[in-house]
């Protein structure tokens, strides 16, 4: 059986879902798993002014209570952030909502402090089709010196195949289709209502190479609950750090991190994991 579609809300019910969220809820993983790392205080104190290559400028300061940030010409904003350090050092997954507007966005930002380099996920509930799902636009910049190239979209990670593992019984099996979506087949848990056993779904995907073999894949699921999930993809080390935001199948209002570790596998789901 395919997924059974969620509720269709009204951008008025998006509207008063979003006054009515608890951060407290919303900032918690569902899946509560080891494998996302600890929050990173490394960049802490500092402060970003990042230059995109559409002409935009953001500035950031990271403190010890989240990020307080603000567009060129406009007043400082503050939000509570989660900020991980992938795999590779140096390299860090910031997650956060704007709240000043309603329905609430969120930017999931990947900064590479060794080259100067961000790629930036910027994410709003409703869509044409439909008002529930998250809409996506990427972003490519830096700060400090123009460097001489910026981070950029890919076709690097097309055909492989990766069983990531989210939890102990959260496992995905993932096919990177093409340079436009990925498919996915996951027998999960009665925990994560609205799937059925061992169905693929295939997802719009935009796919961005930070560095030698470290790519942050952004997708989301109109089949389900029009969800949106970044992920900081390490091939070397195969382990990976991500955000969540939007509705999920239950119609709950999440924007949380996570982690997961992965394992090569092959084409042809069979029913077993590579992943331990």
């Amino acid at each position: 059986m395919p997924f059974k579609r969620t509720t269709v809300f009204t951008r008025k019910d998006i509207v008063e879902l979003c006054v009515a969220a608890n951060p407290e809820q919303y900032l918690r993983d569902p899946i509560i798993s080891d494998l996302r790392p600890a929050f990173s205080k490394k960049l802490r104190g500092r402060e970003f002014s990042f230059l995109f290559a559409d002409g935009g400028k953001i500035d950031y300061r990271f403190d010890r209570f989240g990020v307080c940030w603000r567009e060129e010409g406009e007043e400082w904003n503050e939000e509570t952030a989660e900020v991980l350090e992938s795999t590779r050092e140096g390299v860090f997954l910031v997650h956060h909502l704007r709240t000043h507007v309603n329905p609430f966005e969120a930017v999931t930002l990947v900064i590479d402090t060794n080259t100067n380099l961000v790629t930036m996920i910027y994410d709003k509930i409703g869509k044409a089709s439909q008002t529930r799902d998250v809409d996506r636009k990427v972003r490519f910049g830096y700060y400090g010196e123009k460097p001489a190239q910026l981070q950029d979209l890919t076709d690097e990670l097309v055909g492989k195949v990766i069983d990531w593992k989210y939890a102990d019984d959260v496992i995905i099996h993932t096919l990177y289709c093409n340079v436009q979506c990925l498919a996915f087949i996951s027998p999960l848990p009665a925990k994560a209502p609205g799937w059925e056993d061992f169905f693929p779904t295939f997802n719009p995907t935009k796919y961005a190479k930070i560095a030698e073999e470290l790519y942050l894949v952004s997708f989301y699921a109109p089949h389900a609950c029009g969800m949106e999930v970044s992920m900081l993809i390490d091939l070397r080390k195969m382990r990976a750090v991500g955000a969540v935001f939007g509705f999920d199948s239950t119609d709950k209002f999440c924007s949380y991190t996570f982690g997961a570790k992965g394992a090569f596998a092959q084409l042809g789901f069979l029913g077993l994991y590579t992943v331990q």
